[in-house]
């Protein structure tokens, strides 16, 4: 359910002109800035499916969480800066990019590599751009619990609006802004692979200060909109994604997706469906409702490996992906 699109309309898809480490997609448009990537299925009772948990998890830092949890999009240009694609180029180099690639005899990636250096554009993110922000939602993202991410995120509006720093806050995210309490907050790890691509832009993450409360607010606005069961559902899936190889991370996709398309556990996800694609009246009924009514039981029912009536998912990644 990965989101690839070109136009907000989900009857008006179109590809991308970026070439991702996954898939290979090419066409017009992305130097418009009109392409977006966005994984929005906690917004509809689901999580990010098709691999998502793989590469979400190995993005800089924690922005695979950020992505995941609110459904935040990213253009083409950010998707080259993070390292969720590999290629962008601009529409006119597109047909000689298609002839030579229709000219390979290989699919060994070096020579792919080599074809698409060839005719790739330079590009970097927008002043505006939520890469800037890398640290703070590293900071925010690196929790153990939605909770605790929620709880940073107020803790982050409140240092930008208050110009000062404070104790980490501990709350119900249920019930709106937290109490102050002396809570050391966790390690954090930095970003590494963005730098060399952000250290070219002329805008620093010092200067945007005034955006960061509008920013922790659209997050907490997302975050509240999703639902709470897929929200912990996803935080760890991504967290297991980060220590297993694709084929895994499909096979514990498999078995999520069942249990949710068939409320073995809630219904969120039809819920979810209703609400935005069917009526479109935009308000889930939420089953639970809340995030404290998600118990550890219910969310471990979505990783419990399979009976034999529902067998586990097999790939043949040793025949199909040699070079992984």
């Amino acid at each position: 359910m990965t989101s690839i699109t070109g136009n907000a309309s989900f009857g008006m898809l179109k590809p991308l002109n970026v070439l991702y480490r996954t898939h290979e997609m090419v066409a017009s448009g992305l130097s418009q800035g009109q392409q977006v990537f966005a994984t929005p299925e906690t917004q509809m009772g689901f999580h990010p499916d098709a691999g998502a948990s793989f590469y979400l998890s190995r993005l800089p830092g924690y922005l695979g969480e950020y992505l995941a949890l609110t459904g935040e999009k990213l253009n083409g240009v950010e998707m080259i800066a993070c390292g969720l694609a590999t290629h962008y180029s601009l529409t006119a180099r597109l047909p000689l990019i298609e002839e030579r690639l229709g000219k390979l005899i290989t699919d060994d990636p070096s020579v792919i590599e080599s074809s698409l250096e060839q005719y790739g554009d330079l590009v970097y993110p927008d002043k505006r751009s939520v890469l800037h922000k890398i640290e703070t939602i590293d900071k925010c993202f690196c929790h153990d619990t939605v909770e605790e991410i929620i709880n940073a995120l107020w803790l982050s509006a409140a240092r930008f609006l208050g110009g000062q720093d404070c104790p980490n806050m501990v709350h119900d995210p249920d019930q709106g802004p937290p109490s102050r309490r002396g809570k050391r907050p966790m390690p954090i790890k930095l970003p590494g692979s963005m730098d060399k691509i952000l250290q070219y832009s002329t805008f620093s993450e010092n200067e945007a200060s005034s955006s960061y409360d509008e920013w922790s607010a659209t997050a907490l606005k997302k975050l509240k909109e999703a639902s709470p069961l897929s929200l912990k559902v996803t935080l760890r899936s991504i967290r297991e994604g980060r220590f297993q190889p694709l084929d895994q991370c499909l096979a514990r996709e498999y078995r999520i997706s069942l249990v949710g398309i068939t409320k073995r556990v809630s219904d969120d996800f039809c819920e979810g469906v209703r609400a935005r694609l069917v009526d479109k009246d935009f308000a889930p009924k939420w089953d639970p409702p809340s995030l404290g009514e998600v118990t550890k039981d219910m969310v471990d029912c979505y990783f419990t490996r399979l009976n034999e009536f529902e067998p586990e998912l097999e790939l043949p990644t040793a025949l199909r992906e040699p070079y992984m």
